[in-house]
């Protein structure tokens, strides 16, 4: 586990080539091509030579005396919700474009279709004021609906 925390914090300092704190602009994740799955450990995980490597977002802004200090001790992070009310929603949209479409296209058509069906009945509920029937109107509907 330190051999991890060693080669990590080696590698990110290797990263920034010298400079006081890493890049936190926007970076382009891609699925590491020499990925193994029988890895037992962080250097074997991946080619680390052969493979585009950024720094954490988390380490970023870490002075290079704070990113020494990983080596002993793991990094303590505060609490940070990743399963969003808006999170949940979008798995119970990609669940139910799997179950009604087959073909990574037409789930996305499907997603993106749902999506704007959401947004458009949004906008309609909020353009058309709700409309009160008076009671008098509703019995006159329900005779008429038992014609």
């Amino acid at each position: 586990m330190i051999q991890n925390r060693v080669f990590a914090v080696d590698t990110i300092m290797a990263l920034r080539a010298g400079s006081e704190h890493g890049s936190s602009g926007l970076r382009s994740f891609k699925v590491p091509v020499t990925a193994s799955l029988d890895a037992c450990d962080l250097k074997s995980l991946i080619d680390w030579k052969a493979e585009t490597i950024t720094e954490p977002v988390f380490t970023a802004r870490m002075s290079p005396a704070q990113l020494d200090a990983l080596k002993v001790a793991p990094l303590e992070l505060p609490p940070y919700s990743v399963h969003t009310q808006s999170c949940e929603r979008a798995v119970k949209l990609v669940t139910e474009a799997a179950e009604s479409v087959c073909g990574w296209a037409k789930r996305d058509g499907f997603i993106r279709t749902q999506m704007r069906n959401r947004e458009l009945k949004e906008r309609l509920c909020k353009s058309v004021p709700s409309l009160t029937v008076p009671p008098m109107a509703m019995d006159l509907i329900r005779v008429l609906m038992l014609l």
